[in-house]
């Protein structure tokens, strides 16, 4: 349930709770945009690209695009949480420190903030000076306006207490880790899954096994995401559609471009055709 929540061109932010969460509500996925996420009350872990970080209340997570992330949450225990999406070209992070703890570190890693109770504290009542902000009703440049000082504030503190960042509980030695790690290092190399357990020496139902276990996906849904994301990024950025499916490794365009049109809600084509426009928030929200 939304209690409340904020959608603009640059922000979408939203303050949830579930009595009775149900998991099933709450499946592996990723965002084009970055994300804020303030653990408020529950019982759980996100499993970030392999790696496991536990929950507790007052923890922050960072995911920037493309990370794909997956929660595991006690349904016994009602869940809250408040959740940012911002674009990684926005006000919010170009002149932050926010920018190097979202992209100087691996992908899973680095992703989780505990805070001190004095930090924990200040941030508290940010994200309640955001609460009032947007329930005032007024408009969307004056919440805007109220916004972006408040959000400034928030990651300059979240940045204060990096250095608290602990070690994900699966290291780089786990084997899902591992296998994450071989897909985003060779993404357009591999053509199917016996490459994976060519190289994992295991087969095909045992790494499936445990790796949507881990990241509720299997290995090949995985492997679509993450080329999907990333053909998309290059052809925003201006390459050819042709040229980007190639090199995110589709081998048949038609394939590409159901599995796209299906993802994203619009063709390569129109996507390229406008990638000078900005992106809205509301054409992709996922579960937190």
């Amino acid at each position: 349930m939304i209690i409340y929540s904020y959608n603009d061109d640059i922000f979408y932010i939203h303050h949830s709770l579930d009595k009775t969460p149900d998991p099933d509500n709450f499946p592996m996925h990723v965002h084009e945009k970055c994300e804020l996420f303030y653990f408020i009350s529950g019982k759980g872990s996100y499993n970030v690209e392999g790696n496991d970080y536990t929950l507790t209340p007052g923890s922050i997570m960072l995911m920037r695009g493309a990370e794909t992330h997956k929660l595991h949450i006690d349904p016994s225990l009602p869940y809250e949480r408040f959740v940012v999406h911002f674009s990684p070209d926005s006000i919010l992070i170009k002149n932050s420190p926010i920018r190097s703890m979202l992209y100087d570190r691996p992908l899973g890693y680095g992703n989780m903030i505990v805070c001190s109770s004095t930090s924990l504290e200040f941030i508290s009542s940010c994200f309640d000076r955001i609460r009032r902000a947007i329930t005032l009703g007024a408009s969307e440049q004056e919440i805007s306006a109220h916004l972006i000082p408040v959000l400034y504030e928030l990651t300059y503190s979240v940045n204060s207490t990096y250095h608290d960042v602990p070690t994900p509980q699966d290291g780089t030695e786990n084997l899902v880790g591992n296998i994450i790690s071989y897909i985003n290092n060779n993404l357009a190399e591999i053509k199917n899954m016996e490459f994976i357990e060519q190289n994992f020496y295991f087969s095909r139902s045992y790494l499936n096994k445990i790796f949507k276990s881990s990241t509720g996906s299997t290995i090949w849904e995985y492997i679509i995401v993450k080329r999907l994301m990333k053909a998309r990024s290059l052809i925003q950025s201006g390459k050819s559609v042709l040229a980007a499916s190639a090199e995110c490794g589709f081998s048949d365009y038609s394939s590409f471009y159901r599995q796209y049109k299906q993802k994203f809600g619009t063709s390569p084509a129109k996507d390229k055709a406008s990638s000078d426009k900005p992106y809205s928030m509301n054409k992709q929200v996922e579960n937190e």
